[in-house]
């Protein structure tokens, strides 16, 4: 659930249909996030799932993996 409702919100923001999106891609390099999208990224995901995340949390998570855990880590 957590990572189909992620997959949606990357591919709302990136552009990129969410059926090509993988656990594994690059939020930058795969799939061409640049920082405002990264920023908007986190703030849909806070509002989609009513977690907060702090600034020094989501700058490891460069993978869509990563921010799978780190969602399921609040929730």
């Amino acid at each position: 659930m957590i990572e189909e409702k992620l997959k949606l919100i990357l591919s709302k923001q990136i552009g990129v249909d969410s059926t090509l999106i993988s656990m594994s891609d690059l939020i930058v390099d795969d799939l061409g996030a640049d920082s405002l999208d990264i920023v908007e990224i986190i703030m849909d995901v806070e509002n989609e799932f009513k977690i907060k995340i702090q600034d020094n949390e989501y700058q490891d998570a460069d993978t869509v993996q990563k921010i799978a855990d780190l969602i399921g880590s609040k929730v």
